[in-house]
């Protein structure tokens, strides 16, 4: 899994490719989609700016207690 973080709102994507990453959204913007790597890079930042702007709830998946506590709670 891949976490973004965008001013303070997060988002996550499962990947067989995890890796660490530190730029800006004009780089996410130019990747290719060509590798799990960068789709999961992208789907994360995704998340994390739809978060920002209050597009999207539950872009940070459950985990520790189990999905059953969490789901009811707006991440």
């Amino acid at each position: 899994m891949v976490q973004a973080e965008f001013k303070g709102a997060f988002g996550q994507a499962y990947t067989d490719e995890p890796m660490y990453y530190e730029g800006n959204l004009k780089n996410i913007q130019q990747l290719r989609l060509s590798t799990n790597r960068d789709r999961a890079l992208f789907i994360a930042v995704a998340n994390a700016t739809y978060r920002y702007v209050g597009l999207v709830t539950g872009t940070v998946h459950c985990k520790d207690t189990g999905p059953e506590i969490c789901g009811g709670k707006n991440f």
